[in-house]
């Protein structure tokens, strides 16, 4: 039963390692970029990252070179290189990963077609601050209340974000905290929130009076108390305000458009291609109604969100589509869900299996003891029951022997018959008797020498089992 216990344990060990094992070492090839957006004179580093037992791939677009190789094992091996791209002037700056790689466990072979695009923009310049007084107008945190409702990701150099609230929510209350203890703020547009789009301008004033910033949140309030989008202010009479059709460019849309479906997600991945806006495409059934698109530009890692407001030609009426746009990094995404998962999966295989090793020789080491200590017991016991039979034996024979002697004596004292070899066992008796003493027929003396006799050595007892 131990040994089949054994043998389904370290079955399953080996299964499980090698599962992950396979999983951890699949073949891929990556490309990403340190900044995606940068000012003209600076730079950014492209890194290619490929995993895999075979590998053809070239770089090209900004810049340029062949990754060719293979290992002479079959095995998956790391490669990493690494280009640096300097904007020398606004724009966009693309490089692309193109080729193939073959994964040693699978031997499967997978296309690669990966770009990362970097976009330059001149750099602002720098307002002078003043020898007396600071021309900070940045804010250090900025927020809406009800959290609900509040935005994520704010940033001091982002200026423009976006919130959507139900339409029983009136107004919004803006908490924020500036950069310089010295700036003054001033809120507006945060109250008497109107069904569509609204706007809360909140304007920072440096010390110095004369450097101002804005941020703008836009508000967008749904037609109905039901917070999700796509419900008309009046569904009888308005049945033409929808779209006819909703796109985004280069991204696919869940679930496939239909009029009557007002909630979209998509998802950007990072690691092809990191989006800061998005190109969204709508065309609404009525002619004459209005599209206000809102939420497709600074695009933010996590959750974004898009509004696409269709209204009627006097902007009374209106229905909302909305699109949940999430950018993550897969790879990244993967990765730590391999590391983090995968490593607690190894270490509890190993501390169970180290457990269940100590167990098995701390019983293997007592069931040892106890056989040795059974095994003493059972000697010791058979030496006794041994000695006893001899014992016996012993007292047994020396009995018949007193006896036949004795009734020697006394048939010969009271002159009975004796055979012949009756007396020559008397004689020999009496001869033994004068040895022992010492003593001859004709008087003389010799040296006693003892002699045991031959049957003595039959029942001689006998040592068995450990000799100490």
């Amino acid at each position: 039963m131990k040994k089949i216990f054994r043998t389904f344990l370290f079955i399953g060990l080996f299964v499980g390692i090698f599962a992950i094992t396979s999983k951890v070492n699949a073949a891929s090839a990556t490309i990403s970029a340190s900044a995606t957006s940068i000012t003209v004179g600076k730079s950014a580093t492209v890194t290619v990252n490929v995993n895999a037992a075979t590998w053809n791939l070239s770089v090209s677009g900004d810049a340029t070179d062949s990754i060719v190789g293979v290992n002479s094992e079959g095995k998956n091996e790391s490669t990493t290189k690494k280009y640096t791209i300097k904007a020398s002037k606004a724009g966009t700056y693309k490089v692309t990963l193109k080729g193939d790689i073959s994964d040693g466990e699978t031997d499967k072979t997978s296309n690669i077609d990966k770009t990362v695009t970097i976009t330059a923009t001149e750099a602002k310049e720098e307002k002078k601050e003043e020898t007396t007084k600071s021309s900070n107008a940045n804010l250090s945190t900025l927020g809406v209340t009800p959290k609900e409702y509040d935005f994520t990701g704010f940033k001091q150099n982002t200026t423009n974000y976006s919130v959507t609230i139900p339409s029983n929510v009136d107004s919004l209350k803006v908490s924020y905290k500036t950069a310089d203890k010295n700036a003054k703020v001033k809120v507006t547009g945060n109250t008497g929130l109107e069904v569509g789009t609204n706007t809360i301008n909140v304007e920072v004033t440096a010390e110095d009076g004369i450097t101002k910033k804005i941020y703008t949140i836009n508000v967008t309030k749904l037609a109905t108390e039901d917070s999700k989008p796509g419900n008309l202010i009046d569904d009888k009479d308005n049945k033409n305000l929808y779209l006819s059709s909703l796109s985004i460019e280069g991204l696919e849309l869940s679930p496939a458009f239909s009029k009557d479906v007002f909630s979209y997600q998509t998802t950007i991945d990072m690691d092809e291609n990191d989006l800061s806006k998005v190109t969204v495409n709508a065309e609404a059934e009525d002619s004459n109604a209005t599209i206000e698109i809102t939420g497709n530009t600074d695009l933010k890692e996590g959750e974004n969100t898009i509004n696409i407001i269709v209204k009627s030609p006097d902007s009374s009426e209106q229905t909302v589509y909305q699109i949940t746009v999430n950018k993550i990094s897969k790879s990244s995404e993967v990765a730590g869900k391999h590391i983090n998962k995968e490593h607690v999966i190894i270490g509890a295989y190993i501390t169970i299996l180290l457990i269940i090793i100590a167990i098995l020789v701390i019983k293997r080491i007592r069931n040892k003891r106890y056989a040795e200590e059974d095994d003493y017991d059972q000697e010791n016991e058979e030496n006794n029951d041994y000695n006893e039979e001899y014992i016996n034996r012993y007292e047994e024979e020396s009995n018949v022997k007193d006896n036949f002697i004795e009734d020697l004596y006394n048939r010969r004292n009271n002159d009975e018959k004796l055979y012949n070899y009756d007396k020559q066992t008397m004689e020999d008796i009496d001869n033994e008797t004068d040895r022992i003493f010492g003593k001859t027929k004709q008087g003389e003396t010799f040296e006693y020498k003892e002699k045991e006799d031959s049957w003595d050595d039959d029942f001689k007892p006998k040592n068995k089992g450990r000799h100490f």
